[in-house]
């Protein structure tokens, strides 16, 4: 992004960024000349947007009920590889 100083006129380009929260606003750490913020030239595109590709708590549930399945059908002997071999019914306890 690049500044430009409104008193001495000073441009800086800056690649990295170090953002700081002053008067209920976002601004850059590095971008201060003569005692003032300097005004951004590039255009502002905003925050990205941050897609997280984490469980949530309800499919660590479902995997674990998955995986408490494919345990027991391999305990009772069924082979989910072989297309004749038909899963046992639930026992009942």
């Amino acid at each position: 992004m690049k500044y430009k100083c409104e008193i001495c006129g000073n441009e800086i380009d800056l690649n990295k960024y170090t953002f700081v929260f002053r008067n209920n606003e976002l601004r850059n750490k590095d971008a201060y000349c003569c005692g003032q913020e300097m005004v951004c030239l590039t255009e502002n595109k905003g925050m990205p947007t941050i897609i997280r590709n984490e469980y949530t708590q309800e499919d660590r549930i479902i995997q674990h009920k998955a995986n408490q399945r494919e345990r027991r059908l391999k305990k009772d002997g069924y082979d989910k590889h072989n297309p004749d071999d038909k899963p046992p019914k639930r026992r009942i306890k």
